[in-house]
């Protein structure tokens, strides 16, 4: 059942107050479902073609580790020779990138197909991360001028080290 605070808040919302300094106000947990769910559904959905979110967005399933809960996200993606680089920014304010340190099996919805395969988090940045990075920074520009990305310069496994320090590399294998 909604707590008294979430009714609160709908009440206010009702009242003509501003959404934003609605949502401002609901835990983060309750926004964050929200934040994840309503692009789950468009992604699934038969207007994601029309929208183009299905170029851009991954929707991806994860168990995990200690508590065997399922849980869905989206995020941006890269496929690059076959395989699926996810870029977890700011990776110390999150933790689903935590059930893939060992490798495990996810569900995805990619191009509106749902899938399977292998994920794990990237160690050691090898020729494939730096060239999946570089292919990732060219797709995401905001991304790669918050990363100060040179145009233009050949990517290494160093230079991938650098660009992306506080973030975690996530690489899915498909079945």
């Amino acid at each position: 059942m909604w707590s008294p605070r979430v009714l609160w808040l709908c009440r206010r919302c009702r009242a003509g107050t501003n959404i934003l300094t609605v949502a401002s106000r609901l835990p983060g947990r309750v926004v964050r479902a929200a934040a994840n769910r309503v692009p789950l559904a468009l992604l699934r959905s038969p207007l994601a073609p029309l929208l183009h979110l299905r170029s851009q967005l991954l929707g991806l399933t994860i168990t995990g580790r200690r508590t065997g809960r399922r849980l869905s996200l989206v995020v941006q993606y890269v496929e690059h020779a076959g395989s699926i680089l996810v870029l977890a920014g700011n990776a110390e304010r999150k933790r689903w990138w935590r059930n893939l340190i060992e490798p495990a099996r996810v569900g995805f919805v990619l191009h509106g197909t749902q899938r399977t395969g292998i994920a794990r988090v990237v160690d050691r940045p090898d020729e494939w991360t730096a060239e999946a990075v570089a292919a990732y920074l060219r797709r995401y520009p905001a991304s790669a001028r918050a990363r100060v990305f040179p145009p233009g310069v050949a990517v290494n496994p160093e230079l991938v080290a650098q660009l992306t320090a506080g973030a975690v590399l996530v690489r899915i294998d498909p079945d």
